[in-house]
């Protein structure tokens, strides 16, 4: 009796304490609704409740109730207003639990009270209070409380037990105590909660071991968090988000938070934000998914909502299947790189999509299958060493306005199926464009059903038109003009092929062509004629890139390009000429032509053999997408630029003149580069140089110095007019020579140095003469000789002047003072005493010249370092040293014996036991320089016995052109004998003595050899390096 009035007196102070700002119910307070459990028992058994008020029936919905036994609800339905499931340390035993059977509801009730449950347990001693949900339970808001030493609070939701929490669930516990939910036991359970996730404690929602035996449904309507980086442990099996204004994480999901699925239901909206988030299992979003950062799906992905993106990137080992909408962010890459076979189903569009499948599937099964829908790429379509089928999805490659998506290099993958590729056109005037198809099998057929008009043969819009606008090139038809190759289709069925370039007028429009078919891959090579190599009319032949990708012309090797020459003409309606790229000069009239090529382009190459080819292979793909015709790339300084324009239309021209060191007056192949006439020579204007033996060249080479060189410069019959010649770079290229500028017709001269435009009329007939001619007078040579040593001024300018016995010269710093003026009474001057620096020289001479900037430069210091490993060594022991001098060519080496070496790094042995200074002498390649630095040896009696000597009794090593013996026991040698590595006797040399020997090196070439060392009784062979 004593004991129970203690309880009671203990309990009702917790509960005045709990209830002092509850207000009071009727006519006797709270007692009216309070219930504590007074036996371990049924909830619906009236016994096992003390009745605090004056209700008489069971624990409902207006109550407070404490359960303090356990107790189990089972067979029925129960209410409560507040649930206090309370282990204070007051009660007997060690664990208090309430179990809701399966089956059974233990619903709150917001009337009276807020609906809430309370899980605490507090005790000096382990004390447990635990709520076990088998079946359902309703309340709206949960707090799991652990106090004192050894408290304890848990809630399992297990065997397919369902929590319906409208509101928070709290958690509390200190260092030694331990508030825990647990979902995992079973399979089945369920958690919807529409508020936080909080406190301290542990939440355990899946494990690896069963990652789909709970749900976790954030259905919320308001912002919800799904706490990963608190003070909390949580883990999850399956989350399903059916929030239906923002769902989120504080942090990334992980392997070891999230083991089930991941789900956004329809209604439900969930925000990644800026973390990078792993789902190990399928994914599934209904909702509305909006990510930035990463995504890696370990598993499949499905699509039936809204999938955002504001920039991330996604890797997906599963397939995907989008039936919704997905919106990519500009550049976003969705990466498949799983280990089995994977599948993309339904219609999405991707801005890089790259395939990275490890499977190495055997066909006929493949590593990646497109099985259905429009896959649209938008910018990168990847293959990385894996195998590709399209069963029956459409996948586009698109081209716009802004981009062209590229089939990049696909390395040991494959790829089978049709694809459709696109190429978007801006045709700025009513011109010409000559295209290829990247895929096979195609015919120009797809490109009159894209709207090309087309006329003059069976099959055309209009075939008795009486103009011919599609043409195609066929070398071999070439008899004596280049013009002979042209060849009308006989039908629209004529397939653009690699080796056949398709020539058709577009009109002044824009256009979005679009081919279907299998995607050239692999290994493309492009066969080449030449009816007539000795004949600049013939060779011509326009092939394509044959890929739905830019490739460069720079990566192919010398042997990908046979029997051509090396560059590429491509035809630019603007100008109505053909630009030219030929190594690394290129020349175009409206823009400037460089290596990339890209894809639908046709191009022309010229053979010079009678057969030959261009070689493509993947790793030549480039993802740098050009416009469709011209790019601009700066040109070398050593180039003059001639440009040919007139005001009457955009046409013009361009050839180039450049220096080179082996070039000669006559052509010169690989040197200078073939005019390609414009098919439309009518009507355009021409430019180009002449050679010696007579050729007409765009890209003209010629040899330094003094020189006249023939300019054709006309238009044709239907574009006579007043023309420019404008002479770009003039002063880079020949800052120290007069150019002029000869009109053969008009007989005038024109110095190109004061003015470099030239303007004139073209008349009937120039196309048949050599017009121009540039007079190229070299005035002066400089030679700079730079700084002897850092930090000396003795740098030198020398002045060789070709015209002139008597001339004046200025020379001036990097910003423009004067630094000294003169007047030489020589040929030659010398400008002496220069510190380093960059320098502009003036001289005077026939012409009106530009300075010339000569930089002096200052030379490495020169820096004499080495290192010894160490500082003492034995008698006969070989010293390796290691040289790490800086600046320096050359080196001389004093052992402190008098002994000496010259060469980077020799290795040395002293005979006598004493105290060596080893200096070593490092020059620069004049010798202009030097440095020294000094090391001390010790050099010690061996220790090594008669007994411990065996494997290093004989050693020997390459030294000073001389293979060095070391004999450190005197054992009696009888001879060397030196092979290389097949046995092959190289010299034999007898000794027949007991010290140190050597013998002279013969002459021998860079590798390994044997050298035997035959003993009286017995033989050793020492490997031996030469570098």
């Amino acid at each position: 009796m004593l004991i129970m009035k203690k309880h009671f007196t203990q309990l009702f102070a917790f509960l005045t304490f709990v209830f002092s700002a509850v207000p009071s119910m009727g006519q006797d307070g709270f007692t009216d609704f309070f219930f504590t459990t007074g036996a371990s028992t049924d909830w619906f058994d009236l016994a096992a409740w003390s009745n605090l008020g004056t209700d008489p029936d069971l624990p409902d919905g207006d109550d407070y109730i404490i359960i303090s036994h356990n107790m189990t609800i089972a067979g029925n339905n129960a209410e409560f207003g507040f649930l206090d499931i309370n282990h204070d340390g007051t009660s007997a035993g060690t664990l208090i639990t309430l179990t809701v059977a399966a089956g059974d509801s233990l619903i709150g009730i917001v009337d009276v009270y807020d609906g809430n449950v309370s899980v605490l347990g507090n005790g000096t001693t382990s004390r447990i209070a635990k709520l076990d949900v088998i079946g359902y339970l309703q309340c709206n808001g949960l707090s799991c409380t652990a106090g004192g030493l050894s408290g304890k609070a848990f809630v399992f939701i297990k065997s397919g037990g369902e929590v319906d929490l409208n509101g928070d669930w709290t958690f509390s516990a200190g260092t030694a105590t331990s508030a825990q939910a647990t979902l995992t036991s079973g399979s089945g359970n369920r958690l919807n909660i529409s508020g936080a996730i909080s406190g301290t404690g542990r939440f355990t929602g899946g494990t690896g071991a069963n990652p789909h035996g709970s749900t976790v449904v954030f259905d919320g309507s308001a912002a919800q968090t799904i706490p990963l980086n608190t003070s909390m442990v949580t883990t999850f099996g399956d989350i399903e988000i059916s929030n239906t204004v923002s769902a989120t994480t504080d942090t990334s999901f992980e392997a070891s938070n999230l083991f089930g699925y991941f789900t956004v239901n329809s209604g439900g909206n969930f925000t990644q934000g800026n973390y990078s988030h792993l789902y190990s299992d399928t994914v599934a979003n209904a909702g509305t998914y909006t990510y930035e950062n990463s995504i890696d799906f370990e598993s499949s992905f499905t699509n039936t909502g809204t999938f955002t993106s504001s920039g991330g990137r996604i890797d997906i080992a599963g397939d995907w299947t989008n039936s919704g909408t997905y919106t990519y962010s500009n550049g976003d890459t969705v990466t498949f790189d799983g280990s089995t076979a994977q599948t993309i189903t339904g219609s999405s569009t991707f801005s890089v999509l790259e395939l990275s499948n490890t499977a190495a599937s055997t066909v006929p099964t493949y590593d990646v299958t497109l099985a259905s829908g429009s896959i649209n790429v938008d910018s990168i379509f990847d293959i990385n060493d894996c195998s590709v089928q399209n069963v029956a999805a459409t996948i586009t490659l698109t081209s716009n306005a802004t981009r062209t998506a590229q089939m990049l290099d696909i390395g040991t993958g494959s790829y089978r199926g049709d694809m459709v590729v696109q190429r978007h056109l801006d045709c700025l005037t009513n011109d010409w464009r000559e295209l290829i198809s990247p895929v096979s099998n195609t015919d120009i057929s797809q490109w009159q059903n894209d709207g090309v008009t087309m006329t003059n043969f069976p099959g055309s819009d209009f075939p008795s038109f009486g103009w011919t606008s599609v043409y195609w090139y066929d070398e071999t038809a070439v008899t004596t003009a280049i013009t002979d190759g042209w060849m009308t289709p006989d039908s629209t069925d004529l397939e653009s092929d690699i080796d056949r370039g398709i020539r058709v007028f577009m009109g002044n429009n824009t256009f979005d062509l679009s081919v279907s078919g299998e995607p050239r891959t692999g290994n493309q090579q492009i066969p080449v004629t030449s009816g007539n190599p000795g004949s600049t009319d013939f060779g011509w032949n326009l092939v394509g890139n044959p890929y739905p990708c830019a490739v460069n012309w720079n990566l192919l090797e010398e042997a990908d390009k046979n029997n051509i020459d090396n560059g590429i003409w491509a035809w630019n309606g603007l100008s109505g000429n053909y630009d030219f790229y030929q190594g690394n000069t290129s020349g175009a009239p409206g823009g400037e032509l460089d290596s990339i090529i890209p894809s639908h382009k046709a191009f022309w190459v010229h053979a010079i053999g009678a057969a030959g080819y261009v070689d493509w292979n993947e790793h030549d793909k480039v993802t740098s997408e050009n416009n469709f015709v011209k790019n601009t790339t700066v040109l070398p300084e050593d180039n003059i630029v001639v440009r040919m324009s007139s005001g009457m239309n955009t046409f013009k021209d361009a050839a180039i003149l450049k220096w080179g060191r082996s070039s000669t007056v006559n052509y010169d192949q690989n040197q200078d580069f073939l005019k390609m006439y414009s098919n439309m020579i009518d009507e355009v204007p021409s430019v180009c140089f002449v050679t010696e033996d007579n050729k007409d060249v765009c890209v003209n080479s010629i040899p330094h110095g003094t020189t006249s060189l023939p300019l054709k410069a006309f238009a044709g019959n239907l574009a006579l007019g007043t023309y420019t010649l404008t002479f770009e770079n003039l002063n880079a290229f020949a800052a120290n020579a007069c150019v002029v500028l000869e009109d053969m017709v008009l007989g005038t001269t024109h110095d190109l140095k004061s003015n470099p435009e030239y303007t004139y009329d073209v008349l009937a007939g120039d196309e048949a003469i050599t017009r121009f001619i540039i007079h190229i007078e070299v005035q002066y040579e400089l030679m700079a000789e730079n700084a002897s040593c850092q930090g000396l001024t003795d740098g030198s300018i020398e002045v060789e002047h070709n015209t002139q016995s008597s001339f004046a010269v200025t020379w001036s710093d990097d910003v423009g003072n004067v630094i000294g003026t003169d007047l030489s009474n020589s040929s030659n001057y010398m400008i002496s005493d220069l510190a380093p620096g960059t320098y502009h020289v003036d001289i005077s001479g026939n012409c009106v010249l530009d300075d010339m900037v000569v930089e002096i430069l200052d030379p490495e210091p020169v820096v004499a370092d080495f290192s010894l490993g160490g500082e003492t060594f034995e008698l006969n022991e070989v010293i390796t040293i290691a040289n790490n001098s800086t600046g320096s060519e050359s080196y001389y080496w004093e052992m402190g014996d008098g002994t000496s070496y010259n060469g980077f790094a020799p290795t040395h042995f002293y005979s006598n036991p004493g105290t060596y200074s080893i200096e070593l002498i490092s020059y620069n390649g004049s010798k202009d320089c030097f440095d020294n630095q000094k090391l001390q040896v010790e050099i010690l009696q061996s220790s090594v016995g008669i007994e411990d000597a065996e494997d290093g009794v004989i050693t020997a090593f390459v030294s000073n052109e001389s293979i060095n013996v070391i004999n450190r026991e005197s054992i009696f040698i009888e001879r060397l004998q030196l092979t290389d590595m097949n046995g092959k006797l190289i010299k034999s040399q007898s000794v027949k003595g007991n010290g140190n020997t050597t013998m002279k090196m013969p002459t021998l070439s860079s590798g390994v050899y044997m050298l035997k060392i035959v003993t009286t009784d017995s033989f050793k062979t020492v490997k031996l390096f030469v570098d």
